[in-house]
């Protein structure tokens, strides 16, 4: 319980927008941290913004996580200043989307896949391949209804998920 074994950036759209700029910036991330040795996999929230999670081997406490997830978000946001911000406040969001590491220290919560948010419709927060998140038109789309048809036909995104685990001390070593 000491050592997280997963680690997600919260892709938090400021105002202005649009899902399909998240989901630009989710394959950026993705490029990002593949860089780095690292294997991602993605979900809708159930609300506008998408998580990008990444399996670790647990070898690092929460903090050297926290700090860690930290430094990648502030090098992602330099790499890309025009999409991404690091600070969460409101008024420097807008037109931006927030990466917010936060959901990396102990305590911290995320919303757990397949779980439906009480808005209208029941969206769910729902694991998707990369191969299928550029189809999908709004979060909303994956809620109560649709999401047992995807399940049948495709099976769960995320089952080898921990095959992929790496040691992001491994990947906090390499050039930013």
């Amino acid at each position: 319980l000491e050592k997280p074994d997963r680690i997600i950036f919260d892709l938090d759209p400021g105002e202005g927008i649009r899902f399909k700029q998240i989901v630009e910036a989710a394959f950026f991330v993705k490029e990002y941290l593949e860089t780095r040795g690292l294997t991602l996999d993605v979900k809708t929230t159930g609300g506008k913004g998408l998580h990008v999670v990444v399996p670790l081997k647990p070898k690092l406490d929460w903090k050297k996580v926290h700090a860690g997830t930290g430094e990648i978000a502030a090098a992602i946001a330099k790499a890309a200043p025009e999409t991404f911000v690091v600070n969460m406040a409101k008024d420097k969001r807008a037109k931006r989307i927030f990466i917010d590491f936060h959901r990396n220290y102990r305590g911290a919560t995320a919303v757990a896949p397949y779980s439906l948010r009480a808005r209208a419709n029941l969206p769910a927060s729902t694991p998707v391949n990369w191969s299928d998140l550029r189809s999908i038109d709004a979060p909303e789309d994956l809620n109560y209804s649709t999401l047992p048809g995807i399940l049948n036909n495709s099976g769960d995104p995320w089952a080898a998920m921990d095959q992929d685990a790496a040691d992001l001390s491994v990947a906090l070593k390499q050039p930013k």
